[in-house]
């Protein structure tokens, strides 16, 4: 079905008041779920609140929770995120770092004890409206055996995504965000959800061999996903995944692949303020000569436009907004019984 963004977004949010958030936390977290679902990340969407609201009743994620700076320096700053929601503890750390960026130039953060964030590109993006470039990596704190190291048969890390976000002068961002592993661990639930055969190439089953059944993936022994670049190249997106697995696990505290069983991210954030480091007339002019030069290439015959990272979540956003997001019926109805048990009505 399809739901317009505003309504969904009603709904994600009284659902999680009704679970005990505070009002402000919750819509946080709701508008960020409904706005990867409107530029095109499904998988990083609404088909996450069932998995968020199970970890509130197991006491996982603390829907009160003391978000606190632990150690603070001039040009960094480490949050614990007390358990809380992933979104809120980022987004601390994320103002702090802006703030002391004006002041420094460059600020380093990073968080621990933190539940899943979401969309990297929503704080990226953020920051880059505001005229900061920013680099942010996440990992899963030791949890969340997703992806095989290059070589490997059996799972060890997680996707341990890389986002960085380009303020445009005059234009909108530009957004890198990609996992390190050949996709995001959400597309492969989304195309179980829809009953949906994988791509050649994603993932292994627990025995080590190709399959595009994302069944395989959740069995038992587990299967796993391949590092960015495979078949051919996997060893380059395991060594970005290590990168990551360093800065935003060891660097942390949170912790690094293979040693930790609760579900945590580790949080890398690095934030530079144009203003205080280079010539900002200087820099506009360059990143627009380099986008034109980019849009100016040869096209393939079967390309219809060169793309810089975040268009085409921007030419989504512009359609979900008009014609509605659709929720596959799995994830609507698992949505709709949840209202209906705290008495929420659905549109």
């Amino acid at each position: 079905m399809r739901i317009h963004a505003d309504n969904l977004r009603r709904l994600v949010t009284d659902i999680l008041v009704a679970k005990g958030a505070l009002d402000d936390v919750a819509e946080l977290v709701a508008t960020q779920l409904v706005e990867s679902n409107l530029v095109g990340h499904d998988s990083h969407g609404v088909v996450r609140l069932s998995a968020y609201l199970d970890r509130i009743d197991r006491g996982e994620i603390n829907v009160r929770a003391n978000i606190h700076v632990t150690r603070d320096n001039p040009a960094s700053v480490t949050i614990d995120g007390d358990w809380g929601f992933g979104q809120l503890a980022v987004e601390k750390a994320l103002d702090l770092a802006m703030e002391k960026a004006q002041r420094q130039g460059v600020c380093h953060a990073g968080v621990f004890n933190c539940n899943d964030v979401g969309r990297l590109g929503w704080y990226t993006t953020r920051a880059a409206e505001q005229g900061f470039v920013t680099l942010l990596t996440i990992n899963d704190g030791g949890s969340n055996p997703y992806v095989t190291p290059w070589g490997g048969v059996r799972a060890l890390m997680s996707t341990n995504p890389i986002s960085a976000g380009f303020p445009v002068v005059g234009g909108v961002p530009i957004c890198v965000d990609l996992s390190t592993s050949i996709c995001a661990g959400g597309k492969i639930q989304v195309a179980l959800k829809r009953d949906e055969r994988l791509p050649d190439g994603l993932i292994i089953d627990g025995e080590g061999n190709p399959t595009n059944d994302a069944r395989d993936f959740y069995s038992d022994p587990p299967g796993a996903l391949l590092p960015l670049g495979a078949p051919n190249a996997g060893h380059k997106g395991f060594a970005l995944s290590l990168m990551v697995d360093i800065l935003s696990g060891a660097l942390s505290g949170a912790g690094c692949s293979g040693n930790n069983t609760r579900d945590a991210q580790g949080v890398f954030l690095l934030v530079t303020d144009l203003n205080r480091v280079t010539d900002t007339a200087v820099y506009a002019a360059q990143v627009e000569q380099l986008i034109h030069n980019i849009k100016s290439t040869p096209k393939a015959a079967e390309v219809d436009a060169i793309r810089i990272p975040g268009e085409r979540g921007n030419e989504e956003k512009r359609k979900r907004v008009a014609d509605g997001i659709y929720i596959e019926n799995v994830t609507w109805q698992e949505i709709v019984s949840i209202a209906a048990k705290l008495g929420i009505d659905t549109p």
